[in-house]
């Protein structure tokens, strides 16, 4: 569960900043929506955190 949404997650970003590259001089801005901290046994101090 966590390789596939690391390796998707990562794939926008590398698109968003080649097409944010290869479009700025055409006055083009490329913006990118992701997804935050997955509930996984991993992240559960992260997500208890009330101060993030």
């Amino acid at each position: 569960r966590v390789p596939s949404y690391t390796a998707s997650k990562s794939g926008i970003a590398g698109i968003t900043r080649l097409l944010a590259n290869e479009w700025a001089s055409k006055g083009i801005n490329v913006n990118a929506i992701a997804p935050g901290y997955m509930a996984t046994d991993n992240t559960a101090a992260l997500r208890a955190d009330q101060d993030r």
